[in-house]
């Protein structure tokens, strides 16, 4: 008689797989074999023992041993199905953005079967340029790399890869690439009016100088508006009035530091003030005239 002996492997798993005929010794594969993780195995072993059928004195022994060999049935699978990664704008070519990594179960050591090529899929950014122009990803080790320069993230602010690993037998996975495109201060703050000429009338001046000086109030006489194309964190702006004219209430003018910004002037002796706001490098001209007002005093002779 035939017996296997299975004292080196699980019972159950090797008779899961496997079947003698005791009388002739002929081994039987009874289902398919996987090799592959996480549940399949490479190699079983076992012992066949030979006895006499009356005294069951054993005869002889071998031991068995199988190595499966493997088939291409596994596609490589990414790790993450979304990676993000953020490329500062007007940075240099040939930053290194992230790693991508795949798996695949398939033997990669003794068949090619389990290699993996990583490659990005060609699509369209605009009519002249596609991501393959942009970016490069190394077919061995996925290290995903910037080609161009000079990234604006005011005309788009995100790119959006598709990345592939392939292995020997043509089995593929994807996975999608975010690149943010983070802001740099590299936009000046606009005024939506960049000339503008007021009229004030003069004796409305004096009056709103005498009725200000008793409130201790500034007048409102026009508010300017900004825009800024990079992002709120870098729209901290200051501001400042530069080349006046020779007024001598020119310290009477002044800049809220808001968004927009307010300023007053009190001036009857000069007609026509110009004065030029800046912002970083940026400006925006006013030019205020002042009207003035004759006033006729009637003539007394003296009596």
């Amino acid at each position: 008689d035939y017996i296997l002996d299975t004292k080196i492997d699980d019972y159950d798993q090797v008779f899961k797989f496997f079947a003698l005929n005791r009388s002739t010794g002929e081994l039987f594969l009874i289902r398919p074999l996987d090799r592959d993780p996480p549940n399949g195995r490479s190699r079983w072993r076992f012992s066949i023992q030979a006895r006499n059928h009356h005294t069951q004195m054993i005869l002889a022994m071998a031991d068995v041993a199988i190595t499966v060999r493997d088939i291409n049935d596994n596609k490589p699978l990414f790790e993450q199905k979304l990676y993000r990664t953020t490329l500062m704008e007007n940075g240099p070519a040939g930053q290194i953005l992230t790693k991508l990594h795949a798996i695949d179960f398939d033997e990669a050591d003794l068949a090619d079967n389990g290699k993996i090529l990583y490659s990005l899929i060609k699509s369209s950014i605009s009519d002249s340029k596609w991501t393959t122009d942009l970016f490069q990803i190394d077919p061995h080790n996925g290290v995903l790399t910037v080609l161009d320069c000079c990234f604006d993230r005011e005309k788009q602010s995100e790119y959006q890869l598709i990345a592939r690993a392939t292995d020997a037998g043509g089995l593929w996975d994807e996975t999608k690439i975010l690149v943010t495109i983070g802001d740099l201060n590299d936009n000046p703050p606009k005024f939506l009016n960049p000339s503008r000429t007021l009229r004030l009338d003069e004796m409305n001046v004096h009056n709103n100088q005498q009725q200000q000086q008793q409130n201790e109030q500034d007048e409102n006489i026009f508010t300017f508006y900004i825009t800024d194309e990079d992002l709120p964190k870098n729209n901290h702006h200051n501001y400042e009035i530069i080349n006046a004219t020779d007024c001598p209430l020119f310290k009477r003018f002044y800049i809220g530091k808001r968004k927009f910004y307010i300023f007053s002037i009190f001036c009857s002796h000069y007609p026509s003030i110009i004065i030029c706001i800046i912002m970083y490098s940026f400006s925006i001209f006013l030019h205020i005239i002042l009207c003035r007002f004759f006033i006729d005093f009637p003539f007394r002779e003296k009596g």
